[in-house]
């Protein structure tokens, strides 16, 4: 009966651990959409002008002047820079709920 436990607490780490790592996985594709978006303008301008369509011109004025990024309902910007203030913040909390476990009652 003992061992039932144990597959318990492995499978909710093993969970844990999968749920996170998604988690990661999609905000770090978020967040190259802002990178990828600023690689494909030197391309646009290398374009010959012959054939440079109306899309293209549009392509090329939103990618100089617009912002291309993935949002959160406009409130932030899924960058790279936000998802490293994000872990930061994140990582500071647990080492201060860490430390504040471990400090003897008084």
């Amino acid at each position: 009966m003992h061992r039932t436990g144990q597959y318990d607490k492995i499978y909710t780490f093993v969970s844990y651990c999968y749920i996170i790592g998604k988690i990661i996985a999609i905000a770090l594709s978020a967040s190259r959409i802002n990178i990828e978006s600023k690689e494909a303008l030197p391309d646009i301008y290398l374009c010959q002008s012959s054939k440079f369509t109306d899309e293209a011109k549009r392509l090329q004025y939103q990618l100089t002047y617009d912002d291309i990024v993935f949002t959160g309902m406009n409130f932030f910007s899924i960058t790279r820079n936000f998802i490293l203030a994000t872990v930061g913040t994140i990582a500071t909390y647990e080492l201060i709920l860490v430390q504040l476990n471990d400090q003897p009652n008084k």
